[in-house]
C-alpha cells in the first residue's frame, strides 16, 4: 500500500500553493510538517479529490486520485479535517450512524463498527451525549472515529491536536499510532512535537516546496556540532555573535538566551547543544528567508 505524489503543482491564479511536490508514503505514520500556509491543507484536499491539481499526479494503491476515480478513492480514505462539522443536536451515536449511512455502510456492520470505535476512542460513556456538549478533545476523538468508519487504507488527519491541552494531545497521538497499523496515516501538522513523537518518516513543506523528505535521524545529521546557545545582555547584542542564524530566543534570569545555527563554532562564549527536530525545521524554513 502506497501513496505516490509526483511533480504535483497547484496554482490559484498567480499564487502557487504547491510547487513540483513529489512524495512517497507507505504504511505507518508519515508526518507532513509545515507552517500555516505552507500548502499542507491544499495537498490534503487534492489527496481526497476535493481539489484538482494544476499539474502532476497522485495515485493511492495504484488508483489515480482524480475526479474520474473519486468514488473509488473516497472508499479507501478516511479524512479528519482541521475543522470537523457536527450536527449539534445529534448524539455521538446518532452522528456516527448518520455518517455510516452516508458512506453506505450496512446497518448491522455499522452498529458493530461504531461500538468498536467508541471503545477505541474512549467515548463509549458519551455515546448518548449531544455533540454540542462535548469538549474539544472529545470532538477530535469523535472526528477520528468517523474517519475510521470505513476501515480506510489511508487515514488523513489535518492538524489533529491543534487547540488541545497536553493530555489530550498525547491521547490522540497514541490513538493515531494504534490506527496506523497496516495502513498509511498522513499526519499534517505545524506542531513539531507531534511529528517528532508520531511519525516514522516525514516531509517538511515550506511555501509549497518540499525542503526535506526522510527519517528524523537523517534530518538531524547535517546539524550535528552546529547548534549553540549563548547568553547575551539583550537583543541588541545579537550582532556580537557574527554570522549565525538565530533559531529561537527567550529571556531567562533577566538575560537574553539565543539558540542558533553556526557553520563553525563562534568565538563568542557559547554552549554546543544537541540538535532537535525543531532546530532542523526552523533551519530549513528560515534558511530560505535569509
Amino acid at each position: 500500500m502506497a501513496v505516490m505524489i509526483e511533480h504535483l503543482t497547484k496554482r490559484f491564479g498567480s499564487f502557487t500553493a504547491l510547487d513540483d511536490v513529489s512524495l512517497t508514503m507507505e504504511n505507518g505514520i508519515f508526518g507532513l510538517l509545515g507552517k500555516n500556509g505552507a500548502g499542507k491543507t491544499t495537498l490534503m484536499r487534492i489527496l481526497t479529490t476535493l481539489l484538482e491539481p494544476t499539474d502532476g499526479t497522485v495515485t493511492i494503491d495504484g488508483i489515480p486520485a482524480d475526479m474520474q476515480h473519486a468514488r473509488e478513492i473516497k472508499g479507501k480514505i478516511g479524512y479528519l479535517p482541521q475543522e470537523t462539522g457536527f450536527y449539534p443536536d445529534m448524539t455521538v451515536q446518532e452522528f456516527l450512524e448518520y455518517m455510516a449511512l452516508l458512506q453506505e455502510i450496512p446497518t448491522r456492520t455499522a452498529k458493530e463498527r461504531i461500538g468498536e470505535l467508541l471503545e477505541q476512542v474512549h467515548l463509549t460513556e458519551q455515546r448518548r451525549k449531544k455533540t454540542k456538549h462535548l469538549s474539544g478533545g472529545m470532538r477530535r476523538r469523535l472526528g477520528l472515529a468517523q474517519a475510521m468508519l470505513n476501515h480506510p487504507a489511508v487515514l488523513i488527519v489535518d492538524e489533529p491536536t491543534a487547540g488541545l491541552d497536553p493530555e489530550e494531545r498525547v491521547r490522540l497521538r497514541n490513538m493515531l499510532g494504534q490506527f496506523s497499523r497496516n495502513r498509511v496515516t498522513i499526519l499534517s501538522t505545524h506542531i513539531v512535537e507531534d511529528a517528532a513523537a508520531s511519525a516514522n518518516r516525514l516531509a517538511i513543506l515550506d511555501r509549497g516546496k518540499v525542503r526535506y523528505q526522510g527519517d528524523v535521524e537523517s534530518l538531524l545529521v547535517p546539524l550535528e556540532g552546529k547548534i549553540f546557545t549563548s547568553v547575551l545582555p539583550d537583543e541588541n547584542s545579537l550582532s556580537l555573535l557574527g554570522d549565525v542564524m538565530p533559531l529561537s530566543e527567550k529571556y531567562a534570569l533577566q538575560k537574553y538566551v539565543v539558540r542558533y545555527y553556526a557553520h563553525t563554532r563562534p568565538a563568542f562564549a557559547c554552549t554546543e547543544e544537541t540538535a532537535t527536530l525543531e532546530d532542523a525545521f526552523l533551519y530549513l524554513t528560515h534558511a530560505k528567508e535569509v
